[in-house]
């Protein structure tokens, strides 16, 4: 996910280097917290998807 510690910080990256729109699924489980996505979140380029890769 991108909401984790990796995820997040390759997201930064990205966003930084590319003009590239990114679409972060992630479950907020115990390693990723909306709160290491708030300096990017609202940047239009960002789709947020709450999710478990394993639903259906």
């Amino acid at each position: 996910g991108g909401a984790g510690f990796i995820g997040s910080n390759f997201v930064r990256f990205h966003l930084a280097n590319s003009d590239d729109e990114i679409t972060i699924l992630d479950a907020l489980t115990y390693a990723g917290s909306r709160d290491t996505m708030s300096d990017f979140v609202d940047d239009p380029r960002v789709v947020f998807v709450e999710g478990d890769i394993c639903d259906r």
